[in-house]
This record gives structure tokens, C-alpha cells and sequence, in this order.
């Protein structure tokens, strides 16, 4: 968005991108596989599990849509006493003087969250940027966009869609000189080994995620045509707790997205290791699911 020349106030949106889009459409889906899982599998549980579940799992939710929403609301303000850093609720000022240097970075940041919501088209939070250090980040498309703030108070990230403009006003606020940055030539950002350049890693990540498909398909499948034919012979029908371990398998496998990559920042191995606990749990519940299933 292009700033009205004759006003005070200059506000600009990130690069547009369909990072709120692919993230609300992945919130509904993820919502209702674990919301669905879990109310039929605590269907007759008592209250004390019902809650004890129930409850942490609508704080995700609610969390995890206010992150989805906040990506509509990201906007950086130009006003005379500093730099407005608009983030869904949070407005953060940061005052004019306080910048000590103004960094435009070429390249692909190579981004390891350390807590935030972080996707292709979105990333906000607290992330280590590798050649960078860290920063708090706040916008959209990274690769060619990211404008780095150094300040007494932090070290923020933007995304201003009119870059250009952007950077000159913020020039003209500090009197400092944007510094252009390329990441291919800084020996940190080049040898820090990603996740989507490891064929293990990814390997590891996609046979686990076959495991969960499959998991799940087979209980689709067959758990409810088993608890059918066992009300019509009048006998005990396969425990609903069943479709509680297919939730487990799923909610660790989105966890693993996260805590996978950030242990692999510092320990390949790690990753490896994060993504085989979870095949190895998946498997071991979809053993015992079949287990139970087949001889019921």
C-alpha cells in the first residue's frame, strides 16, 4: 500500500502473500480432526479426563486462531515520534532515536523459530536467523523483503510491501543509512544445513506422515463397522480410547513440525531422532489399535 505523500501518518502492509489463507485452512483442518478425536473418544470419560483434555486443547484453539487472525492485521505505522510495528493486538512503538542501524537483506533468510508462528507467506514471533542472530519478526514473503531494525530496544524484522519507500522515509526519520545485506556471503548463513535440503530429515518426515495417514484411514475404516457388528451381537465393542491414541499420533506429529526443526538447528541427529519417536509411537498405536480391532 502506497503512503498518502500528504499525511503525517504513513502506513504500509507487508508483502501480500496467502500465508493467512493456507494457515486458517490448516488451523480448521487440524481443529477438526483433534476436536472431533477427542470429544468421541471422552464421549464416557468422566469429567475429571474430560476436562483435563478438553480444556488445554480449547486454549490451543483459541490461541491458535487469534495467530491465523493476526496475520490480517500486521502493518508498519510512520509517525513522527517512531515506528509502529502493528501485530494483531499488539501495537509496539519503536522510537526514532533508538535505531542504530537499518539492514535491507538479499536472499533467502535461513528462519529457526524460537517461539511463533512460522509458515510459508508468515512468520511472526521470536525467531534465530542464521547470520543475523536473533529478532523478533513481524511479516509476510522473507526471501528479497526483509528489512532489519537494530535498536536499543530489540531487533526487529519487517516485511514493507513498498520497500523502497519504506526505507526512505525510515532514512530520513534516523538519519542512518540502510545497509544492503547478502546473506550469500556471510559463512554462517551458508553453511548452516535446513531441513529442506536434508533428503534424511525429509525421509523421516514423510514416512511418519504416511504412518499418521494410514493410521487414521484404518480406523476410518474399521472401528466403526467393528463397534456396529458388536452392538448387533450384543458383546463389548472396541474402547473408544482407540481414536484418543489416533489423536495423540496426529497432535505429535504438527508438534514434530515444530520441535523437530528447532532441535535439528543444533543437533542434526536430533531431528532424525525427534521424527523417529514419532514413527515409532505411531506405529506402536496403530499396532495396538489393530490388535484390539481385529480381536475384539
Amino acid at each position: 500500500m502506497m503512503p498518502e505523500m500528504g499525511s503525517e501518518h504513513k502506513l504500509y502492509k507487508p508483502v501480500p502473500t496467502l500465508g493467512g489463507v493456507i494457515g486458517f485452512a490448516a488451523f480448521v483442518v487440524l481443529v477438526v480432526i483433534l476436536g472431533g478425536g477427542l470429544s468421541f473418544s471422552l464421549a464416557e470419560s468422566s469429567a475429571l479426563m474430560k476436562a483435563m483434555l478438553m480444556i488445554p486443547f480449547l486454549i490451543f484453539a483459541l490461541f491458535g486462531f487469534y495467530v491465523v487472525l493476526a496475520f490480517f492485521a500486521i502493518s508498519y505505522r510512520i509517525e513522527d515520534d517512531g515506528l509502529y510495528i502493528r501485530w494483531g493486538l499488539m501495537n509496539k512503538r519503536i522510537p526514532w532515536d533508538s535505531i542504530r542501524s537499518i539492514e535491507r537483506i538479499k536472499g533467502m533468510p535461513k528462519v529457526w523459530p524460537v517461539f511463533g508462528a512460522n509458515w510459508p507467506g508468515y512468520s511472526a514471533g521470536a525467531f534465530t536467523i542464521s547470520g543475523l542472530g536473533v529478532m523478533s519478526v513481524f511479516g509476510t514473503e522473507l526471501e528479497d523483503n526483509l528489512v532489519v531494525l537494530r535498536t536499543g530496544i530489540g531487533v526487529f524484522g519487517v516485511t514493507p510491501a513498498e520497500v523502497a519507500v519504506f526505507l526512505e522515509l525510515v532514512q530520513k526519520k534516523t538519519s542512518l543509512i540502510a545497509q544492503q545485506v547478502d546473506l550469500d556471503e556471510i559463512q554462517e548463513a551458508l553453511l548452516q544445513p535446513v531441513p529442506s535440503e536434508d533428503n534424511i530429515y525429509l525421509a523421516l518426515a514423510g514416512l511418519n506422515f504416511i504412518c499418521v495417514i494410514g493410521y487414521v484411514a484404518y480406523l476410518a475404516a474399521f472401528f466403526p463397522s467393528k463397534v456396529s457388528e458388536a452392538l448387533a451381537k450384543g458383546v463389548a465393542a472396541p474402547p473408544r480410547e482407540l481414536v484418543l491414541l489416533a489423536v495423540i499420533a496426529v497432535a505429535m506429529f504438527f508438534i514434530n513440525i515444530s520441535s523437530a526443526r528447532k532441535v535439528y538447528q543444533n543437533m542434526t541427529a536430533g531431528g532424525y531422532m525427534m521424527w523417529g519417536i514419532g514413527i515409532f509411537i505411531t506405529i506402536f498405536f496403530a499396532s495396538l489399535s489393530i490388535y484390539v480391532i481385529s480381536f475384539s
